[in-house]
């Protein structure tokens, strides 16, 4: 009886675990919890896709960080950041390259936003940053 009941966790945790996915993807458009996505490739074209998101979805972005090399130049690094508007947040406005990650239900559960830095600038050259401002620079 007790390998029965091990065969049975097992295959309950293995079939759990099974339908978890993580994939990159363009987000096209964000209405509430609907997400519509497209996975295409340069290879395979597919048509587009609309997931749900949970209720607290992880939105997570790059924030760049200017950095002093103590020999008077600077160089930039990036850190990842939650964003507390999630889904709301600007970046959905266009089509963006993400990398998601849903559950077994094949609900998102993170979406991590790859900002590039032609992203971040807006059409006068300038820095069109959706999250805060580069961060104080400060000596490594």
């Amino acid at each position: 009886m007790a390998k029965l009941t091990t065969a049975f966790t097992v295959l309950f945790f293995s079939v759990g675990v099974a339908g978890a996915d993580e994939f990159v993807a363009n987000i096209k458009k964000v209405t509430g919890d609907k997400i519509t996505i497209n996975k295409s490739t340069v290879d395979q074209k597919v048509e587009d896709t609309t997931l749900t998101a949970i209720d607290k979805v992880k939105v997570i972005a790059k924030k760049p960080m200017i950095v002093d090399d103590g020999n008077g130049g600077f160089t930039i690094e990036f850190a990842d950041v939650e964003l507390d508007d999630g889904l709301k947040n600007k970046v959905f406005s266009k089509t963006v390259r993400a990398k998601i990650k849903t559950d077994a239900k094949n609900n998102i559960i993170e979406i991590r936003v790859h900002q590039g830095i032609q992203s971040l600038l807006d059409n006068d050259g300038g820095l069109d940053l959706f999250i805060e401002p580069p961060a104080v620079i400060r000596s490594r």
